[in-house]
Parts: structure tokens; C-alpha cells; sequence
């Protein structure tokens, strides 16, 4: 038998096609004939439209067209036309299957921008919902009883229609039984396997059943009226999810015109509350929704096209949601998402698009996006953040403009608590700067993370973002007060030197910003902080513009101990320079050759004993010479230099302690060897006639002990043994290698006399 072969549909027209199922028994094949016509000449013709799934494709039916030809349908239409089908008369139908070239993709966008029509203009719609069961017979007989029982009382009566059928609903429960009975349960599950059917998440039900004007609920042989079938959910109590509810709804009858009214949603409402329904074509998410929009309903406006790759329909599709039309493709690239990832940012389509156009960097989208305003420039973006502060942290002058423009623009909103401008200020980005500051609402006195834009600017060493922001009146912003001191606005020319930005510093410096501001954590002077840092340059331009050589920190350390204490000889050398008064200079030499001592910077002490006339023997307010203070720390290298300079080994701090005395209590020895070797006096006792034998036998140092009686130290002495053999008693093992050695002396010393 010879297939059928479509003759194609012309497309300027509003044409269309229908199909007459011929009369048959249930045995016979099943006949049809196709024929075409116009849309605008089916309006009052008796044709039904068939609303239905198409199901399993792999085993194909045949069917008979027009004059013996064959062709192939779904088994599920197969069998709907079966159950449809009358013995006595033939019914004209329309059905999507039979009545469009399947294979040719033009028509079928064609038709399927008409097809909202088709159901409109239809007597009335079939809903298949397949095969029939014993339970769905039962509950169907009972539905069409509740059906021609209500209509009977509705037509006598002037009740609403809602409280007729609730009223015969349960007169009829009761005559049945009530719902203890083996026969409610088994038409309960009936309803419910009626509800689950692949047609209830079918995506074309939404236009084809909003659109129909009377319909009819078939299953096998029965059918009800759909204005009974979508109340028994809940006068049966099963409960439905809001996708099966929202056709319900829907369904011509009373429960839509006590739900809808005249209610019609826009593509993108449609798109969000339908997006979890099933369709056999990527295409038919967008295409079925289109008839029953508010804003897509016009074929003319947006026109099904079946040709177009999915991504590319998406494309046109973001394209008409965001601007109500399709831009030019060739200019406006659009994101090619797929079904999936559309469906899932449908909600926040807007600011999801405008995110995409921001990351790959498509100047044209965002620009447009922004002068047409068509979504809030102010809103945080998932990803992105706010986009003014996005933008300025990226390299986008243009678009950046284009944002400021907007009247609705709040150029001083935060984002994670940073403003646009200190962001530009931070990253340095002059240009984004200076577009910031034209707007007469920017706030450079804003602060994030603790800071105004200037203060980031000038620690990150951005010379011209900071002369903008003084150009632009920053510099009275740097006169105000604060109540927290951690934070006061001379923090810019602070960080300027704590960094070595030394250009910013000077400019910084020539806008009569205090000098002597103390800010940061140690309340420092920007010279104070500089010079602990080692940053000469500052240190020299510091000075040179009148900054106070003696300011110190919160704990009071002046600038030649921390400085001195870094190591920093340059900046020692530089301020020791500046100095003019020899007093002045005598105190700054003797605190650096102190803290060169305590920190063992054997340059700095060099450097300090060249360039001045300190004495080597200078004592501290505790009589600590620098020799006693490197020994206390066991510095090596500073006492040989000291001892090289001249340095005296026998002086005593207040408690009478001598270099060598100290250097045995902290178990130093190769200072003890050092200065015994340099003449100290190894019997030099503290104030209370400790020596430093006594001292390191006490605190266990052994080899110490023995290096002393080796020179002739004195180990006669008794409350040295007594603590000794105290902590042998305490089972401390050192202390009996001490004792033996002590004890070993003693006995020498005694044979010997």
C-alpha cells in the first residue's frame, strides 16, 4: 500500500487542515480522511479537537488516508481513534499527528501558531487519557451520574453552579454508600491513576484546554464532562501537586471561572510555573505556552519556528522575555543556554542575562541593557554582586559610563560593605575614578573596611587615583576627626609610608596633612612608622618637610630604637644626620648602640660607634652597658666588637652584676670564654655575694661550672654546695655531675694547701 504524501499547506494563508474518521466497528481498520481549508472559515464548523499524548513511538500503527493510502501513528492515537470512532457516522476531528506534516518543519512552526485557534474555534475538545480499566469505569459511571444529575438541578434552580454539584455530590454518596465502601476505594484509586497519566505533565495541555470552550474528559469508551471531572479531586479528597491543580484549573466548567476569571499570564509567568512539564520536543516548552500569553499570542509577534537549532529558539527567546522583541542577531549576541539552564534562571532571567554579558565581556548586550533599563541597576546579582561595583573592578570604561548615566544609579551602594569608589580607589583604576566623581551624589567620605577611598588609594600606592580624590576636595575630608583614633583620616599619608609609596607620601604631604598625626595600631607618626620599616626615602622627605625627629609610639619607642632595632642603618645614618644639637645626638647614639646590642646588629653598632662619639660604656637608667646587654642575650658578635672597641668588663649593672656574672646565670658560654679570656674577674661578686660560679652551679649549667674551676674559680664557697646538693636530694641528675665536679675542686684545692 502506497504512503501517503502530504500536499504542502500554503504558508502566506491562515490554511489548515482536518480530518473526517470514518464510521467503523471496533474490529475494522481505522480510515480517515485528510482535507484542507482555512482557519477563518472553521468557526461554527462541528469539528472536535483532540487533546492527547502521543506516547511510545517505537511501535507505529497503520492507518488508512484518503483513498487506500498508508500511514503510520502512535499506538495511543491508534487507540483513541479506536474508542473515538462511531459505528453509525463519521466525526471530524482535529488531531496534531494526522493534520500536520510531521516531516516538514516550516509547516509545523506555521501550525503551531494557529493552533490556539484550532481549540478555540473547535465544538469541543477530547482529552484522551488512554485505556480504560474496571475501576476507571466505575468511576466514570459515577461522574456522569453526578454530571446529568447537577445539570438537571442547575437548569430548575438559581443556585451556583459550585453549590449544586457539592449538594448532589453528597446526596449521591450517600445513595451509594458513602466512602466505607469497596466500591469508593476502588474508584478513589481510579482517580488517582487518572491523575497520574503522562497527560496531566504534558506542556501543550496548557493551550489546548485553556483554549477550549467545552471539553470532555474520555478513557476507553467514557467520557464526562470536564466540568465534573475537575471537582472530583476534591470532593474526593485526593490531592493533587500544583502542576496537575493549574489544568484543573483550567479545564472549562465552573472551577474556571471561579479561578481564572479573565486572568491571562505573560510568557515568562507561563514559562516559571510550567517549567517542570514534560514535552517530546525541546521546542515545545516555548511554542506551547506562546497561545495562551498575554504578550506572545500573535504568530506574527513571535513565530514558531521548528527549524531553528533549541539553543538558538532560547537565544530569540531571552531576547523577546528581556526587550519584548528579537534584537538583531548579527549585533546582540545573546546567551545559547540550554532548555535546562533557561528554564532553571527564568526567574531572575534580567539580571542572570545582564551577569552573562558582564563575564564574557559583551559591551553591546550590557550597554543595551543599561539604556533601556530593563531591570534593576541597583539589585545584587548572584555571581556578580552589585554591578556598578562589578564593573569597576573589571576593565570596562565604556559600560561603566553608560551605568552612571542612569538617573536610578546609586553610586554609593555597598557591596560585601565596599563601595564603587574605594573599590577603583583600591585597584587603582584612575579613569573609573575620576567617571565616579562626576557624579554629584559620590561620597568620598564613605568608609569601607575601615577606610576612606583615599586611605586605600595611598596604601596601595596609586599616585593618581589619590591626587583625583584631593583634586576633588578629598583633602577636607583628611582634616576631619574621628572618634576612633585607629582610624583618622591621616591614615593615608600613614599607609603611604608604611608601604614606601614615597610619591604619594609627597603628594600627601604638600596638602598640609598633619605630620605629627599618630594613627595605626601603635598610635605611631607616619616618619615613626617609616623609620620602622626602612624606608629611608619617606624617612628623608619626612624630615625634610618638618616632621619632629623625637616622636615615639603609643609605648613610647622612639624612632632611632625602632629604627635600630630593624636593623635599618640607613634610616639611622638619615636621622642621625638631621640632627643638629650634639646633646641630641649623643642620647640617639647611645639608645641605637643600646638597641644594636639587645639585637645583635653588629652593622648598626659599627655604623653608630663611627659616625658619633658614643661612649661603648655608656650605662642605660638600670646600669646596663651594651656589653652587659649583649652578654645578657648571648650576642657574640656585639661583644667581640665591644671588647674590640675598648669596652669594659668589669662594670656592674645596679645589682652589682657583671657581664661575665650574667652571661653564666643564662648559660652563655662562649661569652663567659670571651670575657674571661678579655680579663674579667672571675671572682666578681653581685650584691649578694654570688659569683659567677655560684650562680651557673645554681642554675645547672655543667659545662659553665667546669670551664670556671678550670680558670680558678673558688668553689669553697658552703651555701653553693648546700643548694646544690638540695636539688641532688630532688633526684636531679645535672646537679650531681655539679657536685662531683665541685666536690672534685674542693678536694684539690685542699691537698693542695
Amino acid at each position: 500500500m502506497e504512503l501517503y504524501i502530504y500536499n504542502p499547506i500554503e504558508l502566506a494563508t491562515d490554511g489548515i487542515r482536518l480530518v473526517r474518521l470514518c464510521k467503523g466497528y471496533a474490529t475494522d481498520p481505522i480510515r480517515c480522511e485528510i482535507f484542507e481549508t482555512f482557519l477563518h472559515r472553521v468557526e461554527g464548523v462541528p469539528y472536535e479537537a483532540l487533546s492527547y499524548t502521543w506516547g511510545d513511538n517505537s511501535k507505529p500503527c497503520c492507518i488508512e488516508l484518503n483513498d487506500g493510502k498508508q500511514s503510520y501513528i502512535t499506538s495511543n492515537l491508534y487507540m483513541a481513534l479506536s474508542c473515538l470512532r462511531h459505528s453509525d457516522q463519521d466525526r471530524l476531528l482535529w488531531v496534531d499527528a494526522i493534520c500536520i506534516d510531521q516531516n516538514n518543519a516550516k509547516e509545523q512552526g506555521h501550525q503551531v501558531g494557529r493552533m490556539r485557534l484550532m481549540y478555540r474555534y473547535a465544538e469541543r475538545v477530547i482529552i484522551w487519557l488512554g485505556r480504560s480499566t474496571e475501576n476507571t469505569i466505575i468511576l466514570m459511571d459515577l461522574m456522569k451520574q453526578l454530571d446529568k444529575r447537577s445539570m438537571w438541578q442547575k437548569n430548575g434552580r438559581h443556585n451556583k453552579p459550585l453549590e449544586i454539584w457539592e449538594g448532589e455530590w453528597i446526596r449521591l454518596q450517600d445513595e451509594i454508600g458513602g466512602e466505607d465502601t469497596d466500591f469508593y476505594k476502588r474508584r478513589l484509586d481510579a482517580l488517582q491513576d487518572l491523575l497520574d497519566r503522562p497527560w496531566f505533565s504534558r506542556i501543550w495541555v496548557l493551550q489546548e484546554v485553556a483554549s477550549a470552550k467545552s471539553a470532555v474528559v474520555a478513557c476507553g469508551w467514557d467520557c464526562v464532562s470536564t466540568r465534573t471531572f475537575a471537582l472530583m479531586p476534591a470532593f474526593m479528597g485526593v490531592h493533587v501537586n500544583s502542576q496537575v491543580q493549574a489544568v484543573l484549573d483550567i479545564m472549562p466548567g465552573y472551577l474556571r471561572k471561579e479561578t481564572l476569571g479573565d486572568t491571562q499570564h505573560d510568557l515568562r509567568t507561563l514559562l516559571d510555573n510550567f517549567k517542570s512539564c514534560a514535552s517530546s520536543r525541546p521546542h515545545d516548552m516555548i511554542y506551547a505556552l506562546l497561545g495562551i500569553s498575554s504578550d506572545a499570542n500573535d504568530s506574527r509577534i513571535f513565530p514558531p519556528d521548528y527549524e531553528l537549532p533549541i539553543k538558538d529558539v532560547i537565544s530569540r527567546t531571552i531576547s523577546f522575555l528581556i526587550f519584548g522583541r528579537f534584537l538583531d542577531a548579527t549585533k546582540y549576541r545573546l546567551p545559547r543556554w540550554n532548555l535546562r539552564k533557561f528554564l532553571r534562571n527564568i526567574t531572575r532571567l534580567n539580571a542572570m542575562v545582564f551577569e552573562w554579558a558582564l563575564r564574557s565581556h559583551n559591551e553591546p548586550l550590557a550597554t543595551r541593557f543599561l539604556e533601556e533599563g530593563v531591570f534593576d541597576v541597583n539589585e545584587s546579582i548572584q555571581g556578580i554582586g552589585i554591578p556598578l561595583c562589578f564593573l569597576v573592578s573589571r576593565n570596562n570604561r565604556n559600560i561603566c559610563r553608560v551605568i552612571l548615566q542612569r538617573e536610578d544609579i546609586d553610586v554609593n551602594s555597598k557591596d560585601n560593605g565596599l563601595t564603587a569608589l574605594y573599590l577603583a580607589a583600591k585597584l587603582g583604576f584612575a579613569e573609573k575614578v575620576a567617571l565616579l566623581l562626576t557624579n554629584n551624589s559620590i561620597d568620598v567620605s564613605d568608609r569601607s573596611e575601615g577606610l576612606l577611598p583615599l586611605e586605600a588609594a595611598a596604601r596601595e600606592g596609586h599616585y593618581s587615583v589619590v591626587k583625583l580624590l584631593l583634586d576633588h576636595d578629598a583633602n577636607r575630608v583628611c582634616q576631619e576627626s574621628y572618634k576612633d583614633p585607629m582610624y583618622q583620616s591621616s591614615m593615608a599619608l600613614w599607609y603611604a609610608a608604611e608601604r614606601d609609596h614615597a610619591d604619594v607620601a609627597e603628594l600627601l604631604a604638600g596638602y598640609g596633612i598633619d605630620l605629627e598625626h599618630a594613627a595605626g595600631s601603635s598610635q605611631s607618626t607616619a616618619l615613626w612608622i617609616a623609620a620602622s620599616k626602612g624606608h629611608v626615602n619617606i624617612v628623608d622627605l619626612l624630615i625634610r618637610k618638618g616632621a619632629n625627629l623625637e616622636t615615639r609610639n603609643l609605648t613610647n619607642i622612639s624612632i632611632q630604637h625602632i629604627a635600630a632595632r630593624g636593623g635599618h642603618t640607613n634610616v639611622v645614618q638619615c636621622v642621625f644626620d638631621a640632627i643638629t644639637s650634639k646633646k641630641a645626638k649623643y642620647f640617639f647614639s647611645r639608645d641605637v648602640l643600646w638597641t644594636a646590642a639587645t639585637y645583635e646588629h653588629v652593622e648598626m653598632m659599627q655604623l653608630i660607634i663611627a659616625i658619633s662619639d658614643v661612649d661603648v660604656d655608656s650605662r642605660d637608667l638600670n646600669g646596663k652597658t651594651a656589653l652587659w646587654i649583649s652578654a645578657y642575650h648571648g650576642h657574640i658578635k656585639t661583644a667581640r666588637l665591644l671588647i674590640s672597641k675598648g669596652a669594659n668588663t668589669e662594670l656592674q649593672n645596679r645589682q652589682r652584676e657583671t657581664a661575665l656574672w650574667i652571661a653564666a646565670q643564662e648559660g652563655h658560654q662562649e661569652l663567659c670564654e670571651l670575657l674571661v679570656a678579655n680579663g674579667a674577674n672571675i671572682e666578681a661578686e653581685d650584691v649578694l655575694k654570688t659569683t659567677p660560679l655560684w650562680i651557673s652551679a645554681i642554675c645547672g649549667y655543667v659545662d659553665i661550672v667546669r670551664f670556671l674551676l678550670q680558670n680558678g674559680a673558688n668553689p669553697l664557697s658552703p651555701s653553693m654546695l648546700a643548694r646544690v646538693r638540695e636539688e641532688v636530694a630532688l633526684g636531679n641528675s645535672t646537679y650531681v655531675k655539679i657536685q662531683a665536679l665541685l666536690l672534685d675542686a674542693r678536694n684539690r684545692l685542699c691537698g693542695q694547701g
